[in-house]
């Protein structure tokens, strides 16, 4: 498990992940999690995805890659 709070940085031995924004759904509203991520391939500064990722639609908004899985679990804005 890999933990990011805030907008902060995090560097996996391949990957550069920068989070941008989080977003929680109120609480009188349908249960929703999602956080906005740029992430790059360390070596080649290539941006491999760019965008939100939903707690409840992983398959929709998830990232390919032949080592890591990522999907968001929660989001916590400090």
């Amino acid at each position: 498990d890999l933990v990011v709070t805030g907008v902060q940085t995090c560097a996996l031995p391949i990957l550069k992940i920068y989070v941008i924004d989080c977003y929680n759904s109120k609480p009188l509203e349908k249960a929703e999690t999602a956080v906005y991520l740029n992430i790059y391939n360390e070596k080649t500064m290539k941006k491999i995805f760019n965008g939100w990722m939903i707690k409840s639609l992983p398959s929709i908004s998830s990232m390919e890659h032949p080592i890591y899985d990522l999907w968001v679990d929660d989001c916590y804005k400090l």
